[in-house]
């Protein structure tokens, strides 16, 4: 969800921390995966908030910009990516629970706070946000 390895560690630290402290507020009969997830989530959520987050490095720019494609190859390939960097974050977090994270429509829902129906409707708008942006460039 972060697409930065450090701050994706940070990130799960943080929620670490907070899940630890409110760890005597979770129902005894919650499942603990789909709640550390949620707060896991979040983080990520916060951290894309940041205005930090927004700032771009000269030095951490893409080496395609401003310059002819490093494979010339693959020109007409889909930029599953470039695609993903384009979703607001509701519809990214969808789509990592489910098909990255391989979680069951079930936890799904419990880490969104929503209903199992209302999990595969943001799922499925999801898919359809994605679609459009997986043209082929070439085709």
């Amino acid at each position: 969800m972060l697409k930065d390895r450090a701050a994706a560690e940070d990130a799960v630290q943080e929620a670490a921390l907070k899940s630890w402290r409110h760890l005597g507020h979770v129902r005894s009969e919650a499942e603990l995966k789909p709640w550390f997830l949620g707060i896991t989530a979040n983080e990520c959520r916060n951290i894309r908030r940041s205005r930090w987050w927004r700032v771009v490095k000269s030095d951490e720019l893409p080496e395609h910009i401003g310059r002819s494609p490093v494979h010339p190859d693959t020109d007409d390939r889909i930029d599953l990516g470039a695609a993903l960097d384009q979703l607001p974050h509701r519809h990214l977090l969808a789509l990592s629970l489910y098909y990255l994270l391989d979680l069951s429509i079930e936890d799904v829902a419990k880490v969104l706070g929503c209903s199992n129906a209302a999990a595969r409707q943001r799922i499925h708008r999801a898919v359809d946000a994605i679609r459009p942006r997986l043209v082929e460039v070439n085709a």
